[in-house]
């Protein structure tokens, strides 16, 4: 209990503070460049009739089940993807974005372009009639991102991405769900290619729980709700003062982090995964650590 209480003491504390994690890492630019929608497949014939035969059913009541299953190619939801993806961009802290007349004045500052070819977007729902109706909703959507130099218009980086697996959502609106679904995994999938390839950097705020043996089980870092942080993200811990290429590329590491708990817009408690003494050692000399959400490696958050 006391452990808790000084938990969310210091939560409540340090959320009334000034934010300082943008003090180590400097911001870049990111515009927008071309996101279209390009569909290559058709839906067979004989999944429209089967989904046509399941609607009747549904309507006159002669299925046991009294649901339908409904798959098809979304065409309009590419709006939605669209917007999906800029939100995973700005949803990165490290960018500043620029998009429409406004990016043209800022071009010439330079920064890393964002497009994005979308090449499917389906969705599958099945429906449960009666009074406690409700849809069953799944999204499925493909899309390449390609990260140039605004300067040199050369490649950095390009990935293709499939949310096949990105589970299902409950809720009466059959298209509200849809669109639920795809802005949660696209936003999220853009988000988490771009942590990839630019890094993070939140500083480490102060120990968590401390041991009577002094065995040091956890820390707080400064990133929290505003970054979108999900329980159960690995990080690395950097001294700041080795930290090289604002994040970007290979560092030297002393240790690793686990987030255990989400505690507000800009903090979390994590637990050490392993380099508790240097950590401690580190923190109890003073020294001003890091916390890095890639260390040179293509991590899978």
């Amino acid at each position: 209990m006391t452990t808790r209480l000084l938990t969310a003491a210091f939560a409540i504390f340090y959320m009334l503070q000034p934010a300082c994690a943008q003090e180590v890492q400097t911001k870049t630019n990111l515009f927008f460049g071309d996101i279209v929608y390009k569909h290559k497949k058709k839906v067979r014939a004989r999944n429209i009739f089967n989904n046509l035969l399941g609607a009747v059913d549904v309507a006159t009541g002669n299925s046991k089940s009294a649901s339908f299953s409904a798959t098809k190619e979304c065409p309009e939801d590419s709006t939605i993807v669209k917007e999906s993806i800029k939100e995973g961009a700005m949803t990165h802290s490290m960018f500043v974005v620029y998009e429409g007349s406004e990016a043209a004045d800022h071009l010439s500052e330079g920064g890393v372009i964002l497009s994005a070819v979308i090449t499917d977007i389906y969705t599958q729902s099945d429906i449960a009639a009666g009074e406690d109706a409700r849809s069953h909703n799944l999204a499925k959507v493909k899309f390449q991102l390609t990260l140039t130099d605004a300067a040199t218009r050369k490649e950095i980086a390009t990935t293709k991405l499939d949310t096949k697996d990105i589970g299902d959502y409950y809720i009466r609106d059959v298209g509200l769900a849809e669109s639920n679904v795809i802005n949660q995994r696209v936003t999220y999938a853009t988000y988490k290619f771009l942590l990839t390839k630019y890094p993070l950097v939140v500083d480490v705020l102060d120990k968590g729980y401390e041991k009577e043996s002094g065995k040091l089980k956890s820390i707080y870092i400064g990133m929290g709700q505003k970054e979108n942080t999900q329980k159960n993200w690995e990080l690395f811990i950097v001294k700041a003062s080795d930290l090289v290429n604002n994040g970007q590329g290979k560092q030297q590491t002393i240790g690793r982090i686990r987030v255990s708990e989400v505690q507000g817009n800009d903090v979390s408690i994590c637990r050490i995964k392993s380099g508790e003494d240097n950590i401690k050692a580190a923190l109890d000399n003073g020294e001003k650590l890091v916390a890095i959400t890639n260390a040179g490696d293509d991590y899978s958050y």
